[in-house]
């Protein structure tokens, strides 16, 4: 196992620590926050690790983990299905994010290549494991592909991106987490492909 799937199973195993277990609360399933004191809304973002460490691992803890952040993130849905970031919060989360890490788990990375389409789009990719590095290939095809742009975060001082394709950069702070982080923007108006590695 590389290390960087054995940061990952590090985390979902800490994530689990702090997960509610007690079906009679109302936070259930959710992750306590102990910097904030409370069960954040999106913990739904949890899903995607937790399903892929089932797979690194066949523990089937991160499977039972992962049920457990979706019968929590249905509290918060509201029935036009937005979803709201805490309890109590009027504001509500993004729900594109929640609903495409739902799917990359129902297609519970049955192969490497992985695929999200609908009538107009279809992006494939491709992530191969190295020892101190994942590489990354992206490509999309389809009406208005031209339009697409591919977002890659990279946490400050934790991992460097590097790709032959030229990209936007932007510094961003997030205020929720703390810490700061370098954008990356590629466009598809030139090519059907992107390919990057992000070095640990």
């Amino acid at each position: 196992m590389h290390r960087i799937q054995k940061t990952l199973i590090q985390q979902c195993d800490a994530l689990i620590n702090l997960q509610n277990n007690d079906k009679a609360s109302d936070f259930f399933g959710g992750f306590y926050c102990p910097a904030c004191g409370i069960y954040h809304g999106r913990a739904d973002n949890a899903v995607f690790p937790l399903v892929w460490a089932a797979q690194l691992t066949g523990d089937k803890k991160y499977l039972a983990s992962a049920e457990k952040t979706l019968i929590f993130r249905q509290k918060l849905t509201e029935p036009d299905g937005g979803v709201f970031n805490d309890f109590g919060a009027g504001w509500k989360g993004i729900t594109v994010s929640g609903k495409t890490i739902t799917v990359d788990a129902e297609a519970h990375f049955c192969s490497t290549d992985h695929s999200a389409a609908n009538e107009k789009l279809t992006a494939l990719f491709r992530y191969v494991f190295a020892e101190d590095a994942v590489n990354v290939s992206c490509r999309i095809k389809g009406q208005n592909a031209e339009d697409i742009k591919l977002i890659v975060p990279v946490i400050e001082n934790s991992a460097a991106l590097f790709s032959e394709t030229p990209s936007e950069k932007r510094r961003i702070f997030f205020l929720s987490g703390g810490f700061t982080a370098t954008e990356h923007s590629f466009r598809f108006s030139e090519t059907n492909r992107i390919d990057f590695s992000v070095l640990a």
